[in-house]
């Protein structure tokens, strides 16, 4: 089967802006405290939505070792944007990811429609 290379699950919006800004992480501080203290959870979910992770564990953990835990959050950030159609860089990403990390993880959260606690309650 030949596929258009368009994927009907992820609507996109005009414009291939993030719902909110960089440092909109603040506008939702119930989001932005849950990736704040659950880091991994809430990246490991982005890593396997996004297939960057086979799993939610695999992502996770990956914060923990250095190095790879930069690489895993650029390909996410990457990832995310793809799926999105949202206009940015991987040079963008890279800078956005080394220094402000978890504001960009709250973003793709946010983009994404993840949340850590939801996904613990399921467990």
């Amino acid at each position: 089967m030949i596929s258009s290379g368009i994927n009907a699950e992820w609507p996109l919006r005009p414009g291939g802006e993030w719902k909110s800004g960089l440092f909109g992480c603040f506008d939702d501080i119930g989001l932005c405290l849950k990736v704040y203290f659950l880091p991994c959870i809430a990246v490991g979910i982005l890593a396997e939505k996004t297939g960057v992770a086979d799993s939610c564990l695999i992502g996770g953990i990956s914060l923990f070792v250095p190095l790879l835990n930069l690489f895993c959050l650029w390909k996410i950030r990457g990832a995310v944007r793809d799926k999105k159609s949202i206009d940015g860089s991987p040079v963008k990403d890279c800078l956005e990811v080394w220094c402000c990390g978890l504001c960009a993880a709250v973003q793709e959260c946010k983009e994404m429609d993840v949340d850590p606690l939801d996904w613990i309650q399921r467990q």
